[in-house]
């Protein structure tokens, strides 16, 4: 009974909100006012000059918040027919599974913010697991291992293909998903289309085993700016995911080569990860895309061109450089970065389980 009225709660939340966010004039007193800082940074195209002070239209939340009073402190299983709670024949038994979610550093952001009331689970074979739970806030730069989304939940054993994520998001709200731009200050909406984002994946949890996956988000290439008379960024997902319990992820660390010709700003050095199968003279910049071509992965190097890699699934992987990353624009081709890529690229270098192995780069 109780799990019934909980997803009636949960359902009616979602339409509030939805119809609000149909109203051609927003009620008064469903707006919020933002300061935003100039922006004097130097980015070419990026985040130039967002007005002093802008207000945002944000739709009502009273009887939403009201109805996510309800959910407080719960974390609700929507049932699943594929699942078998008494492990028996009827299906390849239940596992335990706990799910984080990290952000690569790097796109000259300070922090990105999601805000997340879900997750939803799909196996290979077909069927999904969805587990809802009152809204909450979670930093993609969070420490360690990430951000906890599940925590113990029971789940199918199997692979798995997708994970969506049910995120609140909208180009005017900074009091839901949101961005802090760290090349010239502010706080910026975050869009998330849909309240969703779906990320392909693969992982696999066995019958009677507990499991910790971190999904991990390209964040270069995941958030990217959209508007700069209404500034705000959308939300793209690119990712995966990794095993990440006992130790199975494993970690590349070094130090950057001192010859650029720049003079690189926040987040411009930066390492890109490759496929092992990717041609040194083939690879690209971030086109948002999974090809063979494509980084996995960015991530940024410090000013003193220091840099840790998030945990990566073990086996061999290339990795390359650039000094002008924050030129890589998902939208657009950027030759220059390209170039960097293909010159920096190293042969398969392998990631070892539960080690943070030295990489260097040949100057």
């Amino acid at each position: 009974m109780l799990t019934e009225m909980a997803a009636a709660v949960a359902t009616m939340a979602r339409n509030t909100r939805a119809a609000a966010n149909r109203l051609g004039n927003h009620p008064a007193g469903c707006f919020q006012e933002a300061a935003v800082i100039a922006d004097n940074g130097t980015r070419v195209k990026d985040r130039r000059n967002p007005p002093a002070v802008r207000k945002y239209p944000t739709p009502c939340r009273g009887l939403v918040g009201a109805a996510v009073l309800l959910l407080a402190g719960c974390q609700l299983y929507l049932p699943d027919s594929a699942r078998d709670d008494d492990d028996n024949d009827g299906g390849n038994g239940d596992s335990t599974l706990s799910l984080r979610v990290l952000g690569s550093p790097g796109g000259g952001f300070n922090d990105v913010d999601l805000v997340a009331f879900g997750v939803r689970l799909y196996r290979s074979e077909g069927g999904s697991s969805e587990f809802e739970f009152a809204e909450r806030s979670v930093s993609l730069f969070a420490a360690g291992d990430g951000a906890v989304l599940l925590d113990g939940v029971t789940v199918p054993a199997g692979r798995y293909e997708r994970i969506r994520l049910r995120l609140r998001g909208d180009e005017f709200d900074t009091g839901w998903s949101r961005v802090e731009d760290g090349l010239g200050g502010g706080t910026f909406p975050l869009a998330i289309p849909l309240d969703r984002a779906d990320f392909d994946v693969d992982f696999s949890t066995s019958r009677n085993s507990s499991r910790t996956i971190t999904l991990v988000v390209h964040t270069q290439s995941a958030v990217a700016f959209e508007d700069e008379e209404q500034p705000f960024f959308s939300f793209r997902p690119a990712g995966y995911a990794v095993r990440t319990d006992g130790d199975r992820a494993g970690r590349v660390q070094g130090t950057l080569p001192n010859t650029c010709d720049n003079s690189p700003g926040m987040d411009d050095l930066a390492v890109y990860v490759f496929r092992p199968e990717a041609e040194p003279d083939e690879v690209r910049d971030i086109r948002g895309g999974s090809g063979v071509h494509e980084p996995l992965v960015s991530f940024a190097a410090g000013n003193d061109g220091g840099f840790l890699s998030p945990p990566l699934p073990p086996g061999d992987w290339r990795f390359a450089w650039t000094c002008r990353a924050l030129n890589d624009n998902p939208d657009e081709a950027d030759s220059g970065v390209r170039d960097d890529l293909r010159a920096t690229i190293t042969e398969p270098f392998q990631v070892l389980q539960g080690e943070t192995r030295e990489l260097t780069f040949t100057p």
